[in-house]
């Protein structure tokens, strides 16, 4: 707790990781990394290779001058019945930024804050939500919630987003990246978009509920399928 990291292209303000690290039933809260250097990240945890297993615990209130307030995982991800809440990044990711393949199960972002993908940003990667909420999270650019930039597959399943923050008009789930995105039986509301495809990203839906939404699908004609 209240780890800081201010030296030049220093990562993890509360946990620096190169391997396998397991998280269980643990608290990460009040960790800050800063610096100018454009290239940090992992306020409360960074992990440079290997799996990073998060599992009913709590990465809370810390905080990136650039990527990834909460974490920054560059192996894969695997979070389960975890809580990421009120963490802010300067640049992406408020909650987390994941670099390599994720799962995640069972869990809360709320109230995450950055300049894309206020709950998390998934680059270079495929991923698998399922069964979580994101609430009230925020960004500046598109993905208020799900910022997504890859050319693999994602996953969201039975999940709620529901932001309703003041702001911009900007998208919940925001699809670049040129991949194939899944979303099926989900709920998405109050969101300035539900959901906004950009280049050739397709989105295929599979009995999802949207309300409240100043818009539900966004993107060019044939980039969404299904119903």
């Amino acid at each position: 707790r209240n780890g800081r990291s201010t030296i030049l292209n220093e990562n993890g303000g509360g946990i620096y990781a190169t391997t396998d690290l397991t998280l269980q039933g643990v608290t990460v809260e009040g960790n800050q990394v800063s610096n100018t250097s454009g290239s940090t990240g992992g306020g409360g945890v960074f992990t440079a290779g290997g799996t990073l297993t998060v599992a009913a615990s709590v990465l809370r209130q810390n905080a990136s001058s650039n990527f990834g307030g909460g974490f920054l995982a560059f192996g894969t991800l695997v979070m389960t019945d975890s809580q990421v809440v009120d963490n802010t990044s300067g640049n992406s990711a408020g909650g987390g930024l994941a670099m390599s393949p994720a799962t995640i199960t069972g869990s809360l972002f709320s109230r995450g804050n950055g300049g894309g993908g206020g709950a998390i940003y998934i680059q270079t990667a495929t991923a698998t939500i399922a069964d979580s909420l994101f609430s009230r999270n925020q960004s500046s650019n598109p993905g208020t919630a799900i910022s997504i930039a890859t050319l693999g597959t994602v996953a969201i399943t039975r999940t709620t987003i529901r932001d309703g923050m003041a702001g911009p008009v900007l998208p919940a789930i925001d699809a670049d990246g040129n991949g194939a995105v899944t979303v099926t039986n989900t709920i998405v509301a109050d969101a300035g978009e539900a959901i906004h495809t950009r280049g050739t990203t397709i989105v295929t839906e599979h009995h999802n509920l949207y309300f409240g939404n100043g818009a539900d699908r966004v993107g060019a004609a044939g980039t969404f399928l299904g119903a």
